[in-house]
């Protein structure tokens, strides 16, 4: 039978099988429609206040229009010392001087003794170092004395009490400097007024340099078993509260059922760590800093786009958000209408608000790997017959169970062999671009058949590799897939030598370096590696986008809802499309396979579009959709001003040039 008949066959075959390897991440992902809207109960709190509104009837408000829950932390030092809770912190050596005189003679007392244990000997204050942390509760605040005692003892079991007239005097084992950036104590009153509204709470355990991980996970189990409105845990601070010792924690995770907030574009150290130990428990959180917000200048609107935009393209079941900064006015308001448009904007899209829930548990699909095995063998094969011009040639039934053996073979040892599944993905990805584009490029008699040909070699590769790294692991971005740089760096070269082979290139590569180089080659190939190294450094670099850029991604969002990726719509598909137009003309033969290689990032983006595993995969299609039809149809407006307008004028003034 004919080569290119069985190929489409096995194409088939292995979309067929993607399909079916796909089903559990597609209910994954509709059984994940709620999403969570959260705030800094400070934050509220403060708004609260300047706007004159009792806290339950400001949060009433907000849950009205799709307010979710609070972050609770526990305070720091410094933070601490600017006086949230009604009690006093700072150095044992600025302790009042009243107080200070009140406590000389005291010491423990007996019902400060951790665990009923004996009771130490008086210790008197003078003979404690002068910089340690102190915290000193006055007279009438019993019940917070009580509980700050028991938390803090928690994490400091080493601390020293002292009760007297005039309050209650909490002295740490640690100086107030090194506890100026680490926690000290939780949010008392945070978690007190959210457990009584029973609202969903993110705990946030601050850094503790110096503290045992055992004691850290002490404090942790105890705000949690006394506040059953917590749901979720999201370490503060540059460094994961127990590290490097993050299995207490992690255990204690475990055991009580909650979640660990997974931050975007975080660089705590411990975080990855965090992660793995409590996976697949985790909840994407997307925030934006303040220092962000000022230095980027982003507005409301733009952050209410960056928090849909998290939600739908990557699956964040978690938005923070904060307090606008840049504009002047009644924060609460403005603040209460983002919520709003966030809500509406989820609803409008599919969600809903509320808490969600995590990824459950699901390997790898054999049937998917397969199908991944068969695109690379097959399409690995077309390219070979494609060199030797015999892609139309008859293969066996024989050769055809051959190869259908060899890929169901390599197939299922990817499944097992942790070394081939990360190579299988990357080859599979680059055999699949490679191949889509030469059948587009070859399909310039017949542009339609060769687009529709292209398109479903590229929907089969991309489905079959998001069937087969479409779990938690890779949804979650804690393995990562090592096909995205390849398939912008690899195909551009296989298509070169692939047309130098076959003379799609008047030249081939032994004519090309035998002869002199020419001005226009040297610096047209310049142009297209610095283009491709700079195509293949900003991958998934923010960075390196400017804001022209980031204005043009922002208006297609709210045009198409899935934004295509600008590789395919300003250069890939538009090359296309030129190709077809100069080829057919039969002009710039020298200088042509210029659009061939630049028609290669149509689909080699496209192909990554699939490789975003945390991407909803319905939401992928869409984007590849939008990606070809708008791309053809701005290469087809930039085609027929070429063939109308340009090329006549460029003719006319070359000749008026050089004559």
């Amino acid at each position: 039978m004919n080569r290119r008949i069985l190929f489409f066959l096995a194409v088939g075959l292995a979309f067929s099988l993607a399909f079916q390897g796909l089903i559990p991440r597609w209910s994954a992902e509709m059984g994940r429609r709620k999403v969570g809207i959260l705030a800094e109960y400070r934050d509220v709190k403060a708004m609260s206040l300047e706007q004159h509104l009792p806290f339950e009837a400001a949060l009433s408000r907000l849950q009205v229009v799709g307010f979710t829950g609070f972050l609770v932390g526990e305070f720091t030092g410094e933070e601490l010392a600017q006086g949230p809770l009604p009690l006093w912190y700072g150095p044992l050596a600025q302790l009042p001087l009243e107080v200070r005189k009140a406590a000389l003679a005291s010491g423990l007392s007996e019902d400060a003794a951790p665990g009923g244990a004996e009771v130490p000997a008086p210790v008197s204050l003078e003979s404690l170092p002068s910089d340690r942390g102190t915290l000193w509760i006055p007279s009438g605040e019993e019940d917070l004395a009580e509980e700050a005692e028991q938390f803090a003892r928690l994490k400091f079991p080493e601390l020293v009490s002292v009760r007297n007239a005039a309050g209650h005097i909490l002295v740490l084992p640690q100086s107030f400097a090194d506890l100026f950036a680490a926690g000290v104590l939780p949010d008392l009153e945070g978690l007190a007024r959210t457990r009584r509204l029973a609202v969903p709470v993110v705990y946030r355990p601050a850094m503790a340099p110096g503290v045992l991980a055992e004691h850290v996970a002490a404090l942790v189990r105890g705000v949690v078993e006394a506040n059953a409105q917590i749901r979720c845990i999201a370490p503060s601070g540059a460094v994961v509260a127990g590290y490097p010792d993050l299995l207490p924690l992690a255990a204690l995770l475990k055991e009580k059922e909650l979640a660990a907030a997974q931050v975007e574009f975080s660089r705590q150290l411990g975080g990855a760590a965090l992660d793995w130990h409590v996976f697949p428990d985790l909840l994407p959180l997307h925030s934006v800093t303040q220092d962000e917000v000022l230095s980027k200048r982003v507005s409301r609107g733009v952050m209410v786009e960056r928090m849909l935009r998290a939600a739908k393209e990557r699956s964040v079941r978690l938005l923070l958000l904060r307090p606008y900064l840049l504009e002047s006015g009644e924060r609460f308001l403005k603040f209460e209408d983002d919520v709003r448009c966030i809500g509406e904007g989820l609803r409008n899209g599919g969600y809903e608000t509320g808490w969600p829930v995590t990824y459950g548990r699901w390997g790898q699909s054999l049937l998917a790997a397969v199908a991944c095995a068969l695109l690379l063998v097959f399409c690995g094969m077309n390219y070979l017959w494609r060199l030797r011009r015999s892609e139309e040639s008859v293969l066996s039934p024989f050769g055809f169970v051959v190869l259908l053996l060899l890929a169901f073979g390599l197939g299922a040892a990817a499944w097992k062999v942790p070394l081939l599944t990360k190579m299988l993905g990357a080859l599979c990805a680059v055999a699949v671009v490679t191949d889509a584009t030469l059948f587009a490029l070859d399909g310039w008699r017949k542009p339609h058949l060769g687009i529709v040909q292209a398109v479903f070699v590229l929907v089969s590769g991309g489905l079959s590799i998001a069937a087969f790294y479409g779990v938690p692991l890779y949804m979650l971005r804690l393995l990562t897939f090592s096909g995205v740089k390849a398939t912008l760096l690899l195909p551009p070269a296989l298509i070169l030598f692939h047309d130098l082979k076959r003379r799609e290139h008047p030249e081939s590569l032994g004519e090309v370096l035998r002869r002199p180089s020419r001005w226009g080659e040297l610096a047209l190939i310049g142009v297209m590696l610095l283009g491709a190294a700079f195509l293949a450094l900003r991958s998934d670099n923010v960075n390196l986008v400017p804001g022209w850029e980031v204005t043009l991604r922002d208006t297609l969002e709210r045009l198409l809802v899935a934004r295509p990726r600008n590789k395919e719509l300003f250069i890939g598909y538009p090359a296309l499309v030129l190709w077809y137009v100069v080829r057919r003309m039969d002009i710039w033969p020298d200088y042509r396979e210029a659009l061939r290689l630049a028609s290669v990032f149509a689909f080699s983006s496209a192909l990554n579009s699939f490789c975003h595993f945390h991407t909803p995969i319905f939401f992928t299609l869409l984007r590849v959709g939008n990606g070809l039809w708008a791309g053809l149809l701005l290469g087809a407006v930039l085609a027929a001003l070429f063939r109308w307008v340009a090329f006549p004028l460029w003719r006319h003034a070359r000749g008026a040039f050089f004559e």
